[in-house]
């Protein structure tokens, strides 16, 4: 599974403290006046990121934010996948695998990173062949990775699910300009633009 954007929890490569997860983030939204908690996942003016603010995607969203806010989670997939016949561990039978990454930076240095989880489940597929579920901008990403292989037989079967491959405006703007994500209907104040 390689989830779509904002679907990857983020943690602080210094102290392994989690900075990123939706569901606990809304605690921050409601504890504080301002969005200033996100602070530290703020890029460098020309996208790289900042040196003192490192992050590390650590696992995918498993669950969504509370008060049944409609979000995508990825919790609900793996447990479809894991309950027929996938399996998700650290022996060589792994048949199962997720990939985290950071979404805020450029999708073709994560795409590098990709490589090495198609790797592993490669190197542990009894018929040599792979499937991939993409959501979202993961999606952009896979076809990234696969822009640039020579010879991309290895793949089963791929499922695309939401992705924006005539570009995303809202996401555009959020990230260019602001945007509270429509919370303001249900927060009263929604976030800071």
């Amino acid at each position: 599974i390689v989830p779509g954007i904002m679907g990857s929890r983020l943690s602080r490569v210094s102290d392994g403290g989690e900075v990123w997860s939706r569901a606990d983030d809304f605690n921050g939204l409601i504890d504080s006046l301002s969005d200033s908690f996100l602070d530290e996942l703020k890029l460098n003016e020309d996208g790289t990121e900042n040196s003192s603010r490192d992050m590390n995607p650590s696992s995918i969203i498993d669950r969504e934010f509370p008060l049944g806010i409609e979000q995508v989670a990825y919790g609900n997939l793996r447990e479809l996948f894991l309950n027929n016949g996938y399996v998700s561990s650290t022996v060589s039978t792994t048949s199962y695998f997720e990939f985290p990454y950071d979404w805020r930076l450029d999708i073709s240095e994560e795409a590098d990173r990709l490589s090495s989880i198609v790797s592993e489940a490669l190197s542990r597929s009894p018929t040599g062949k792979i499937n991939i579920v993409a959501h979202s901008m993961g999606g952009l990403l896979v076809k990234e990775y696969l822009a640039n292989q020579l010879n991309p037989s290895f793949i089963h079967n791929i499922v695309f699910a939401g992705v924006p491959n005539l570009g995303a405006p809202k996401a555009f703007k959020l990230l260019n300009y602001g945007d509270d994500m429509d919370l303001k209907k249900l927060l009263i104040f929604g976030l800071n633009e």
